[in-house]
């Protein structure tokens, strides 16, 4: 089991996030166990506020099969089985859009599109992807002399 005595010398902050993700992790379905170890799946915490607020972002892969709600329960199934002391009538989940909130990891040269729970990426027009394998990421303009620049 996870212990914060190894915490000693880091903050409490690191501490709680580092506990709080292994609670969440090891309680979770084995297939989305097996989605994190292959790192189709990351569970990020981007904040805790006062009063012990946690906000953390579910991130999948495109090829994850799994929809919303089953995520959802899921991560409701698995805070309730954990030692933490959380309070589910007070929790929420939901489905962030990572185009609108500018936590899309798109090009300046692409638009970013909300594609269910995740997103897609596409150079725009004029600009050749250079990494068509993760589209949208690495996009340029192809200058007459065969060079390419942002």
């Amino acid at each position: 089991d996870f212990s914060c005595n190894i915490c000693v010398f880091k903050s409490m902050k690191i501490c709680y996030k580092n506990h709080l993700l292994f609670q969440v992790k090891k309680n979770l379905p084995e297939q989305f166990q097996a989605y994190i170890r292959s790192k189709k799946m990351r569970l990020v915490i981007s904040a805790i506020r006062k009063g012990v607020i946690v906000v953390f972002d579910i991130v999948t892969a495109l090829d994850v099969p799994s929809n919303t709600s089953s995520i959802q329960k899921s991560f409701l199934n698995a805070l309730q089985k954990s030692t933490l002391a959380v309070d589910l009538k007070r929790t929420h989940i939901v489905e962030a859009n990572a185009c609108l909130q500018g936590t899309d990891s798109c090009s300046a040269n692409a638009t970013c599109s909300t594609e269910g729970a995740s997103y897609t990426c596409a150079c725009l027009e004029g600009f050749t992807d250079l990494s068509p394998a993760v589209p949208g990421r690495d996009c340029y303009v192809t200058t007459p002399g065969g060079t390419t620049s942002p």
